[in-house]
């Protein structure tokens, strides 16, 4: 057993280099099986050992034949797909063997009434997505509200998976996948091809065939069908996969067991019947057919394989160790183990005693330093063989010493007879048949009983590794006979075959046979020495060297009982025996010392040269042992050159010589691990690096998202990954998130255009988010049309708020009704084929335009994109951020041409004249002049003492305020909208008023925000009648049906008047435009009820729906910025619901913009109508 884990594999470089050269895949490439063979002990399994340890990487199974319980083909398969199955690795995958799963069924004997369908049922076993459906019945069937249905369906669905079976090859495919497709397919071509020699049946019928024939007894054939299986499935492991770069392996361990080889000792026992089949024959003849299958066959025997080296079988015979090799094992064991215990000598005396038999060599070296480190002395090494197992030796006779286990394992394939114990004949008969050097067909017959055949013997003899031929004799492996000439020293003297019987035997036949050589062997085994002395004397008077060599050959001779041992072992002999051995002893050394002095040198010679070189000696060979023969050698003028070996161990021994460094062990032999072949791409690496991309994309993605979701108001969701990149691209819209309420930018998607909290949110922001979502549904309607043109209009208002009462949320509210009626009707009525389609962009400046410059940047940027952009309308309110809006919108020395822009409510006298700029509302000076008419006319209002109340800081209450100074020089009276303390400082407003008339006309030029509070302060204040006039910010109360009105709407009764740019329902006459408007929003609240259009129409929705309008009315197709900024300009008696718009103007500027001419103004009255608040005509001016 040469090889232990740290160490590697010695002694076996030329089958470790050709496994190397076998394992790694090569297309096209036969492989051999190769057969290892050699005696017990050789490291037969030690070579399969480190063949899995080495290539673990590779789809490996190993059958350990000697333990095995059976060595069917069934079984040793059956062993070897479950270690396949088993097999994972990252490279290569996992093996799966569905064909031998089908193929095994071949073995299936219960009988069945209905064979073929009992076929369909088996194979459906094997269908693993079938058999899923068949386990989904057997658990309905256990639900109690479904176990009637379960009953009802497992007989359809056995049914149905028993049809798959001989189903169509593409239902195959798709009941039961493309591996148990092609599987069932091979099955019936096989059994088709090979077994019936006709058409290929279907699966069930080839089944069925197979049964047949196993209970006919054709047992080989179902052997060779399951081998066949097998490897088929090894080929198709490998097919279309070329990331699989190793073979797959199988080793077997002990394959001589297959073969039904007859090792039992004749003739007690009759020679065993020849198995029917042998699994690594059956093996070879499949791949004689099919030579390239991907698996490499490793098998050992003890028995000499009677195999010529062809294409399939690849004998490879397991030599002993040469005196390198043990040098090697001994270095790497010292070094493995920190030994010291390493010299010259001792390598050369392991390889005498031990023969280089691999076993016998690791025992040794194991226990001699057991036994050094235990007495301090270093034993001989053939002592140790008396020795008892290391501990750490794996076997069941543990209690055996090292030369019976040594012969264990050499007599391993022999059993015993029925009468004697197990391996007991075989030590009986070989160590008689040890003792002679050469076995002939003479000698054999003479050592045998009587009643054995000598025949027989041979012919065993031929068939077992441990004995080698020299033409027709026989030669037993050296350590063998060295350990059975132990045994038969054993053997009583009054035997027939005792030790001096058996090699008295043998010297009369080869005295009688004139060889010299081995008749001297066997007399000196008999201690006839001075007959060895005797008949060498004639060599050395002839001054021949041959004497020396053929004196080194038989002081291999085993000395006879009792002699060679220690002396402390020697057994006590009476004094008469010792008088005769003595007195005889002493008479043939004077005679020579007289007569032949060269005799007597010459006997010395061979007793010096037997001590140290006998197979029997058991103590270590000292300086002096080499002294005494090479004193004696040189005594009879022996040739130096012939004693050149014993010099060179007796200074080894003198000196201690420590070995020579042996040469490193090559790659194959060592216990490093064999790397997997690389290929690229390798297996799954392409699916492996796409996950990996998926995964980082996947979690930029995410993190790209939650970045963009921080700070983006998003339309799109996170399965939308176009949007993203689009959106990080700057080619969508954008909304940001502001104020931590407010989504401020542009949208060209629905949605609301306020996040966070939604306890925050109002019904306004519901309608905003209804409107959008109305918007971009018609949107979507103009992107189907694919013959007509398209522009599109931005709506510019106030789509969000960050206070808390978002009451200048109804301003955008109002735009997005407006803006999307007018963009309904245009498309519906008035695009005749002629105009363009219009398609609108919504844009929030925030609440209070706050954000209104920073979103008009993203408008023109937008414009500059998308040239079907052709105007913006609603701009929100008049602030000076919606100033600076319209800076940016209009044009520049940059841009020389401008957005046209049309507003709704914007009212500020200081926005007259603004480049590219338009509005359907009347400027605020027009508005305070109407309002001064309407005053005087009505005599509710007219005398009444006159107070001004105005917010200073906000640019449309100071500028209408201006208007009214102007014309009705008022008192004023000033408030901070922006301070915390707003109502207080209304009722200090309030208190200043009322002290100085019971009775006023407050014209309140502020917001809808701060009306109500100014009238909770004059219901509560000093005021006996007082009344408001406000300006048309307060038709935002229309919006939300007054409800910040609700808590004093008895006061506001009769006491609240405001100016509006638009006709008011229910007064008679109105105009025709005026009137379809009307009646659309009506049909809108019908449609749209409880989403949209909440409350009734009002001035800002109709200026809304005539800046749209007049904007589509005026593109034509084909018309650019610059076209639509002329026909503006030049507008006259534009009929709108608002009112009739005339732009034209007689000297106006080349980029300026203008105000409608004679607009229409309307005063309001709110009155209490059945418990609700209503707005009611008072009285107009303008067309």
């Amino acid at each position: 057993m040469a090889l232990e884990p740290e160490i590697g594999l010695v002694g076996r470089d030329d089958i470790t280099a050709l496994v190397e050269s076998l394992v790694e895949r090569r297309a096209k490439h036969p492989l051999p099986v190769i057969v290892a063979f050699g005696p017990g002990g050789s490291g037969k399994t030690s070579l399969l050992d480190h063949v899995r340890r080495r290539y673990r990487d590779a789809p490996t199974a190993k059958v350990d034949l000697d333990k095995a319980g059976s060595r069917s083909c069934k079984d040793i398969l059956d062993v070897a797909a479950e270690q396949l199955r088993s097999y994972r690795h990252a490279e290569f995958g996992r093996m799966r063997l569905p064909r031998y799963d089908l193929a095994r069924l071949a073995l299936y004997t219960e009988p069945a009434d209905d064979p073929h369908h009992r076929a369909r049922e088996l194979a459906a076993k094997q269908m693993t997505r079938l058999v899923a459906v068949a386990d989904a019945a057997e658990v309905v069937e256990m639900l109690p509200p479904a176990q009637g249905l379960g009953k009802v369906l497992r007989p359809l669905l056995l049914w149905l998976i028993g049809l798959a079976v001989v189903a169509p090859r593409p239902l195959r495919w798709l009941l039961g996948g493309p591996r148990v497709a092609s599987a069932l397919r091979w099955f019936e071509n096989y059994v088709g091809g090979e077994l019936k020699s006709g058409q290929r049946p279907k699966f069930d019928a080839a089944l069925v065939h197979t049964w047949n024939l196993n209970r006919a007894g054709e047992t080989l054939e179902i052997d060779r069908l399951l081998v066949a299986a097998f490897l088929a499935d090894i080929t198709a492991a490998y097919r279309f996969r070329r990331y699989r770069r190793m073979n797959s392996l199988l080793l077997l361990d002990g394959a001589d067991l297959l073969d039904g080889i007859d090792s039992y000792l004749p003739p007690k026992r009759p020679r065993p019947a020849a198995r029917a089949t042998d699994f690594l024959s059956l093996l070879a003849e499949r791949r004689a057919k099919e030579p390239h299958v991907p698996l490499l066959v490793i098998a050992t025997k003890q028995s000499a394989p009677a195999l010529a080296d062809s294409a399939v079988f690849k004998p490879v015979r397991l030599e002993p160790f040469t005196l390198a090799q043990t040098r090697q094992f001994l270095a790497e064991w010292n070094r493995t183990r920190n030994s010291t215990v390493e010299s010259e000598a001792l390598v050369e005396e392991l390889q005498e005693v031990t023969h280089g038999h691999p076993l016998a060599v690791r025992l040794a070296i194991q226990l001699v330093q057991f036994v050094f480190a235990r007495d301090q002395v270093l034993p001989s090494v053939r002592s140790v063989f008396d020795e008892r197992l290391p501990v750490d030796e794996t076997t069941t006779f543990q209690d055996a010493t090292v030369g019976d286990y040594l012969l264990l394992r050499f007599f391993q394939r022999i059993p015993g007879t029925e009468e004697m114990p197990e391996r007991e004949a075989a030590r009986e008969i070989f160590a008689r048949l040890a003792a002679p050097r050469v076995l002939d067909r003479h000698v054999i017959r003479a050592l045998l009983p009587p009643s054995w055949s000598a025949e027989n013997m041979r012919s065993l003899l031929a068939q077992l590794s441990f004995v080698g031929q020299e033409g027709e004799n026989f030669v037993l492996h050296p350590l063998l006979r060295d350990l059975l000439a132990r045994r038969l020293r054993d053997v009583p003297a009054d035997q027939p075959f005792s030790h001096a019987n058996v090699h008295r035997l043998l010297k009369d036949r080869y005295d009688s046979l004139g060889q010299r050589e081995d008749a001297l062997y066997h007399a000196l085994a008999l201690g006839q020495v001075h007959l060895v002395a005797h008949r060498l004397r004639p060599h050395v008077d002839e001054r021949s060297d041959r004497w020396i060599a053929e004196l080194a050959a038989i002081a291999e001779a085993p000395m006879p009982p009792g002699e060679g041992e220690p002396e402390f072992d020697e057994e006590p002999r009476t004094w008469w025996e010792r008088l005769r051995t003595g007195t005889k002893r002493n008479l043939h050394r004077r005679y020579d010392s007289v007569v032949r002095p060269e005799t007597g040198l010459l006997e010395d010679a061979v007793i010096a040269t037997w001590e140290l070189r006998s197979r029997s000696r058991t103590v270590r060979p000292t300086v002096e042992m080499y002294d005494q023969v090479l004193r004696t050698h040189q005594e009879l003028d022996g040739a130096e050159e012939r004693l050149t070996a014993y010099r060179a161990t007796k200074r080894a021994l003198e000196h201690n010589t420590p070995a020579s460094p042996p040469v490193s062990l090559p790659r194959p032999s060592t216990v490093g691990r064999f790397p997997y072949p690389r290929r690229w791409p390798g297996r799954n690496s392409v699916r492996r690096v796409t996950v990996y991309l998926v995964v980082v994309l996947l979690v930029l993605y995410g993190a790209a998202f939650y970045l963009q979701s921080s700070t983006t108001c998003l339309r799109y969701g996170v399965l939308e990954p176009a949007e993203l990149v689009a959106d990080l691209g700057g080619a969508r819209t954008r909304l940001s998130k502001m104020d931590g309420v407010q989504c401020v930018g542009l949208s060209e998607k629905p949605g609301r255009f306020a996040y966070g909290d939604p306890a925050t949110q109002n019904n306004d922001d519901a309608e905003v988010e209804e409107l959008a979502k109305l918007i971009a549904e018609e949107n979507d309607r103009v992107a189907k049309v694919k013959d007509r043109s398209v522009v599109t209009i931005v709506v510019a208002t106030m789509l969000s708020s960050s206070e808390r009462v978002k009451r200048d949320l109804s301003a955008g509210v109002n735009e997005l009704r407006g803006a999307y009626l007018a963009q309904r009707d245009w498309n519906q009525l008035d695009g005749l084929g002629r105009n363009p389609l219009v398609r609108l962009v919504l844009a929030n400046f925030g609440g209070e335009s706050a954000h209104a410059e920073v979103v008009a940047r993203q408008i023109r940027d937008y414009a500059e994109r998308d040239p079907s952009v052709i105007a913006v309308t609603g701009l929100g309110q008049s602030r000076e951020t919606t100033q600076s809006a319209l800076a940016v919108l209009g044009p520049s020395k940059e841009r020389p041409t401008g957005i046209p822009m049309v507003g709704s409510s914007l009212s500020s006298t200081n926005f007259s004249q603004k480049p590219y700029f338009f509005r359907v509302a009347p400027a605020n000076d027009r508005q305070a002049q109407v309002a001064a008419r309407i005053i005087e006319r009505t005599e509710a209002l007219r005398g009444r003492p006159l107070h001004l109340v105005r917010s200073p800081g906000d640019e449309y209450s100071s500028d209408l305020a201006d208007g009214f100074q102007d014309v009705l020089k008022p008192e004023r009276h000033d408030y901070d909208e922006t301070a915390n303390a707003v109502t207080t400082q209304l009722g200090q407003v309030v208190t200043d008023i009322c002290e100085k008339a019971p009775n006023p006309l407050i014209l309140y030029t502020g917001r809808t925000a701060e009306v109500g509070g100014l009238l909770t302060e004059l219901s509560h204040s000093n005021c006996t009648d007082p009344v408001v006039f406000g300006g048309d910010d307060l038709t935002q109360l229309e919006t939300t049906n007054f409800t910040d009105l609700e808590d004093i709407k008895r006061f506001a009764d009769g006491r609240l008047y405001f100016t509006t740019f638009a006709w008011t329902p229910g007064r008679e006459p109105i105009p025709q435009p005026t009137q379809q408007f009307f009646t659309t929003y009506e049909a809108a609240q019908k449609k749209h009820a409880r989403r949209a259009f909440l409350s009734g129409p009002n001035g800002h929705v109709l200026l809304a729906y005539d800046a749209v309008s007049v904007v589509a009315r005026q593109t034509s197709v084909g018309a650019s910025r610059e076209d639509l900024y002329e026909r503006l300009r030049t507008l006259r008696d534009f009929p709108g619901a608002s009112g009739r718009l005339t732009f034209d103007r007689t000297g106006a500027s080349g980029t300026s913009g203008a105000d409608p001419a004679d607009k229409l103004v309307v005063g309001q009255i709110v009155k209490l109508d059945n418990g609700f608040l209503v707005s009611r005509y008072v009285s107009h001016e303008g067309t």
